[in-house]
């Protein structure tokens, strides 16, 4: 360490410089070997496509993987995935993240159950107490067909198709949890479908068309809420339920 003004060397300790009595410091680095070690990070780039007349999510997580997703203004769709992408309980704690700040956006509150832990054997994703009503988190990775991810396995995978399609898959993708549980198990279950790799399917638009054709989904299949998960928490909307007016 030296005196910016008189390159006098100095401890570490000293206060002003003993020459000119300014307190005014330069380091260099001595030559060497540095090492620096990072951890990989991820990234998601949203917002209207080119022309503005649709919507892309860009999501490329920390595992190594991208899913471009573009959807247009009439429903349209199409997902390009590549790579290592989080699919199942890999995602499983993001879910939980993205959902309770959801609810929290919404106006409702959020706590973390600490009398006990999410059990998997009982079918348990997650616990979350809601408004101080405890519920069981579910989660179920949207599409549901394992076509796409045992495709995505060997490199590359594609999804595309128009709103009916995409109304076809969110259905499919209830129906297929619907029947893996109990009638009276499902009132203290808050299902969180997560489509975070397909995420630009998820939009007020999808919610609007799937109500006025199917209806409220909570008196269809009974489950508390239901939740759309997208990378981030403006891409994550309910379905239904009494936050079924504004997306959050």
């Amino acid at each position: 360490m030296k005196c910016k003004n008189c390159d006098i060397e100095l401890d570490l300790v000293s206060e002003t410089c003993p020459s000119c009595g300014r307190r005014a410091l330069s380091l260099k680095a001595e030559s060497g070997e540095f090492r620096i070690t990072g951890s990989p990070v991820g990234f998601i780039h949203e917002g209207p496509t080119d022309g503005g007349d649709g919507h892309f999510v860009d999501h490329r997580p920390a595992s190594g993987g991208r899913s471009l997703s573009v959807s247009d203004s009439k429903g349209g769709f199409k997902t390009h995935l590549s790579k290592t992408l989080q699919v199942g309980r890999e995602g499983e704690w993001w879910v939980m993240k993205a959902l309770r700040k959801a609810l929290a956006k919404a106006g409702q509150e959020v706590e973390t159950p600490t009398d006990r832990s999410a059990e998997d054997d009982r079918g348990e994703d997650g616990l979350i107490r809601v408004g101080g009503q405890d519920f069981i988190v579910q989660i179920v990775t949207f599409p549901t067909d394992e076509t796409i991810w045992s495709t995505l396995a060997r490199g590359e995978a594609e999804l595309s198709g128009d709103r009916a399609r995409a109304l076809e898959l969110l259905q499919e993708t209830l129906r297929h949890k619907n029947r893996r549980m109990a009638a009276s198990e499902k009132s203290s279950v808050i299902l969180a479908i997560d489509g975070r790799n397909v995420s630009s399917l998820f939009s007020r638009e999808l919610v609007t068309a799937y109500l006025k054709k199917h209806g409220a989904p909570e008196k269809e299949f009974g489950f508390a809420q239901i939740w759309l998960i997208g990378p981030t928490v403006s891409t994550t909307i309910c379905l239904g339920g009494p936050d079924a007016g504004p997306a959050v």
